[in-house]
């Protein structure tokens, strides 16, 4: 069976941070490169962004998919 050229694993450390490290196989270089990033909330990103958790005429605040789907909706914009 072949190894995958993209492996994604999940891991959590001792301090209580969530990850997700990417381990693809680069040819040119015949080994493994990796990419991590760190797992936040997105209500945080979405404000980081400028997204507003309210709406006019709307008595409940926003909750984080509604919050990502107006970020994503900006990005598409653009």
């Amino acid at each position: 069976m072949a190894k995958p050229k993209l492996e994604i694993f999940q891991e959590t450390s001792p301090s209580g941070n969530t990850y997700l490290i990417y381990r693809y196989f680069d040819d040119k270089n015949d080994n493994y490169e990796y990419q991590t990033y760190k797992l936040v909330q997105s209500k945080s990103v979405a404000r980081e962004f400028g997204i507003s958790d309210k709406i006019d005429g709307r008595k409940s605040t926003l909750n984080s998919r509604e919050m990502c789907n107006l970020l994503i909706e900006e990005i598409e914009k653009k």
